[in-house]
């Protein structure tokens, strides 16, 4: 049979779908932007992948270099090497580089780019391929050929499956470094010796009954990320930006929250304001307050401040949708914020609500796991879990770990999972109503905390390092450079 060597206008038509310039542009622009996303891209694409020669020349440079062991580069380093190899001019000079940058929103999105890179380049092979039976359907060497390649391009590509042996050695020289950023903690000295610092990636379910401060607790981890330099995002779903803003300056300054409430202030509570919003104006964080966000809220605001923290406060006050079990719409919601932490390398707060009958538990007794509310999807894709519980007023307890006082909580901290260090330990913390503020309990010091004068704070007990040896960093843990300063 004599071979056809025409071209069906099909597959001119399907080819151009297959090719996605910009994509490969936004690979090769999302390895300037840091030494993960560079080792990314240089351990898990392949030169091939690109349709454009440009680029080919462009990643196999990079490549040549990553070899020889250079593990970071930027805009300034990239335009030296291809003015090196003589590939600066031939690509389009250090504009085309800043055009590719251009492409790229964030460094998270690397693996997506390579991934949809990768798709495109197998497209192609496909077409390749029907184009070869087209022209010569008889040959039967050929159509084997097709279906291992096929079956090659189902297989795990390595930006889903990390191969150790090619990872292994970057990994350990990164394990052994001191870590400079990804690692936070919460800022209770106590607290986190059991809880062990959260990373990038993980999603922490405050849970608690209303009233007991879970809103309060995580909030003022907010601020100490804020103060660190890092980027915030809160979801204040059953409070105002007003009402969140009076807590800020409450926590800040020791003031009683209800003067903020009635307009009615001291001489000496303007210049506390004042010293607080100044602090405040060096703060990265940002604030949504709509009643029920979506989850594309969620995505849409992560996206367009880049933070490094996201609260959702709290989890049954989510839009989930159409549907009549609200289970799994609540489920379902968890999966996707724990899934957007991933994605994007950030840590994620969520509040949710217990279930009732945590009211009516004795003395004895502490809420768990199954009591969160609405979905066991929740302990599920949580990392971490911390129950908040205060004990019932009408079950008296005879001998009381920490004694009640005038306008001040004793709240136990239970940490129900810990994907990372201690379960199932718990931790007592005092709640300060009039100043809207968490502090770890002290048994060695009774009195401290009790007395009137002490609950006039200074705002630099919060917002500062507690002295010039210790600064931001050693804090809570930040993931550049920034320090808030």
């Amino acid at each position: 049979m004599k071979k056809n060597n025409s071209k069906p206008q099909a597959y001119q038509e399907s080819w151009n779908k297959a090719v996605s310039i910009d994509m490969e542009m936004a690979v090769l622009g999302a390895a300037l932007l840091g030494s993960e996303a560079f080792k990314t891209v240089m351990m898990e694409c392949h030169e091939e992948w690109f349709y454009d020669v440009r680029h080919q020349k462009q990643f196999r440079c990079y490549k040549k270099y990553y070899d020889l062991g250079n593990t970071k580069t930027d805009l300034i380093i990239a335009t030296e090497w291809l003015k090196q190899d003589g590939l600066l001019d031939e690509l389009g000079g250090q504009t085309y580089l800043s055009e590719q940058l251009d492409k790229v929103t964030t460094d998270a999105h690397t693996e997506n780019y390579l991934r949809s890179v990768k798709d495109f380049y197998y497209r192609r092979e496909f077409l390749k391929s029907v184009l070869r039976i087209y022209q010569d359907p008889m040959n039967k060497d050929l159509m084997e050929g097709i279906i291992e390649s096929y079956q090659d391009s189902q297989t795990s590509s390595e930006s889903d499956t990390k191969i150790l042996k090619k990872r292994v050695i970057a990994d350990m020289e990164n394990i052994l470094k001191k870590r400079t950023h990804g690692y936070y903690d919460t800022g209770f000295e106590k607290f986190d010796r059991s809880f062990n610092g959260m990373m990038p990636g993980n999603l922490i379910t405050w849970g608690a009954r209303p009233g007991v401060g879970k809103s309060s607790m995580m909030l003022k981890i907010a601020m100490r990320f804020a103060r660190a330099g890092q980027s915030v995002l809160y979801f204040t779903t059953e409070m105002s930006y007003e009402e969140t803003f009076m807590r800020m300056l409450t926590m800040s300054t020791g003031i009683e929250n209800w003067h903020f409430r009635k307009r009615f202030y001291k001489t000496e509570h303007t210049k506390k304001v004042m010293d607080a919003c100044k602090i405040f104006f060096n703060w990265d964080m940002y604030f949504n307050d709509k009643p029920s966000p979506t989850i594309a809220d969620v995505r849409g605001g992560i996206v367009s401040t880049k933070c490094k923290l996201v609260i959702f406060d709290y989890l049954q006050r989510a839009e989930f949708g159409e549907g009549d079990n609200k289970a799994q719409k609540t489920g379902a919601f968890v999966k996707q914020l724990k899934n957007l932490c991933r994605e994007f390398g950030i840590v994620g707060f969520v509040g949710a609500q217990l279930n009732r009958e945590t009211d009516h538990f004795n003395t004895r007794q502490r809420p768990q796991l199954a009591d969160l509310k609405d979905s066991g999807d929740i302990e599920q894709e949580s990392d971490k879990v911390v129950l908040m519980w205060k004990k019932n007023k009408k079950d008296k307890d005879k001998n009381p770990l920490v004694p009640d006082a005038e306008l001040i909580k004793p709240i136990e901290c239970i940490i129900a999972k810990n994907r990372s260090g201690l379960s199932d330990v718990s931790e007592q913390f005092i709640f300060r109503e009039q100043q809207m503020s968490f502090e770890e309990w002290d048994k060695n010091n009774l009195d401290v905390g009790y007395r009137q004068e002490d609950l006039l704070y200074d705002p630099q007990n919060i917002m500062e390092p507690e002295s010039k040896e210790k600064s931001d960093t050693e804090l809570i843990g930040v993931d550049d450079d920034k320090t808030g300063k």
